[in-house]
């Protein structure tokens, strides 16, 4: 069989923040893709959650979920992933995956936020750590070294401005939002793409 190197990511963006950190982390797994290489991924939006549901009676579409069976991955929570959340230091910080036997779906363990959204506080962290498991999921269940390395790039360019000091969430008294986080996670991965 062809190791596939593009991969058809549903992309459900959700309500408030959700809309806020999904655009972050496309802009980031791009970027990301650029650097390192050896796979690329089809983005492509779906209607979802409690906006489709205003605007249209449904949550989740009977077209949505088809095309969702039909995706390789779904991008990037339950009662678990929240409480997990205080562990690590806020909602903003916690990944989430729900990996099925065929389907896997990806997103951050916070909810949608409404008192911040679009305001451009929110934290993307969460986000870019639910898009390194998809790409390690991707790289298990499709023998795509590619997305591995990938995957382990994007988790040392998250971790480095942190690290460093260069930004701090408004959860945690500073004044780094979305649009900052986002930067600094895409500066980090051109050093770390110079580095390798």
């Amino acid at each position: 069989m062809t190791r596939p190197s593009a991969f058809e990511i549903a992309v459900l963006p959700g309500d408030g923040i959700g809309v806020e950190v999904t655009t972050a982390a496309l802009e980031v797994v791009e970027a990301l893709a650029a650097h390192v290489g050896g796979f690329r991924c089809v983005w492509r939006h779906y209607p979802g959650g409690a906006g489709a549901y205003r605007d249209t009676g449904v949550a989740l579409s009977d077209e949505t979920m088809k095309a969702l069976e039909q995706s390789d991955a779904i991008l990037f929570g339950d009662i678990l992933s929240d409480l997990g959340a205080g562990l690590v230091g806020g909602m903003g910080m916690a990944p989430s995956g729900d990996v099925g036997d065929r389907h896997a779906l990806f997103q951050p363990a916070h909810g949608s936020a409404p008192d911040i959204a679009g305001t451009g506080k929110a934290n993307p962290t969460a986000m870019f750590l639910s898009a390194v498991m998809m790409l390690e999921w991707l790289a298990e269940r499709h023998g795509l070294p590619a997305c591995g390395e990938a995957a382990e790039v994007l988790r040392s360019a998250v971790e480095r401005p942190f690290q460093q000091g260069r930004v701090t969430p408004f959860e945690f008294g500073g004044s780094s939002g979305t649009a900052e986080i986002t930067r600094a996670v895409v500066d980090a991965l051109r050093v770390n793409a110079r580095e390798r």
